[in-house]
């Protein structure tokens, strides 16, 4: 699954691949924020801190634990032709154990 936040880390465009748009029952969409996306409001959470360095310009992959383990995350940063940043494009896909 594919998305892409503003600063605010709010969805603004959801694509999906392989893995469903949904987890444990709970349906992404847009407007929903990466905080409800990963259940936590938690800033230090793995998924949630590497958005945030995306905010501040650094690309991050991180393997995720608890209800999103085998699953891993690449977050970069998401800017205009000025360089101005705009958010985020994210990336999560499915790993082997």
């Amino acid at each position: 699954t594919v998305w892409a936040t503003d600063k605010n880390l709010e969805i603004h465009l959801i694509a999906n691949g392989e893995i469903p748009a949904s987890h444990s029952g709970e349906k992404w969409d847009v407007g929903d924020t990466i905080y409800d996306i990963f259940n936590t409001k938690d800033p230090k959470d793995r998924a949630v801190a590497a958005h945030l360095r995306a905010l501040e310009g650094k690309e991050s992959e991180v393997r995720l634990k608890g209800e999103f383990e085998n699953m891993l995350l690449r977050v970069s940063p998401l800017a205009d032709e000025s360089g101005q940043n705009l958010g985020c494009v994210s990336v999560l896909q499915a790993v082997g154990a």
